[in-house]
């Protein structure tokens, strides 16, 4: 049990690991390069030595209360969802965060 619980926590330190990296990325771009995504785009997998990850970036525009809109609000939030295996059980992680145009 102590195996699985140490594998399952190296995973999630690994996933959030991925997630930061990707999400800064993404925060480095423009506003302008921030292409919102309509339906969610298909996870790609992670080069290696992380093959066993893969990951989905979405961009969408929110309003104020950070509801999904439509209409460009000056306001995008990226979500990135790493996702992976343990066993037969899959495993994801998500982390968001908002760019807002200058």
């Amino acid at each position: 049990y102590s195996l699985q619980v140490t594998k399952t926590a190296r995973n999630e330190t690994i996933a959030a690991n991925l997630a930061t990296g990707t999400t800064d990325e993404q925060l480095a771009k423009n506003y302008d390069q921030l292409i919102v995504t309509g339906t969610p785009p298909k996870p790609t997998p992670v080069a290696s030595p992380f093959a066993t990850f893969s990951k989905t970036v979405t961009v969408a525009y929110v309003d104020a209360n950070l509801a999904v809109s439509t209409q460009d609000t000056h306001i995008k939030k990226i979500t990135v969802m790493m996702t992976w295996q343990e066993g037969s059980n899959p495993k994801s992680f998500q982390m968001a965060t908002l760019k807002a145009q200058d």
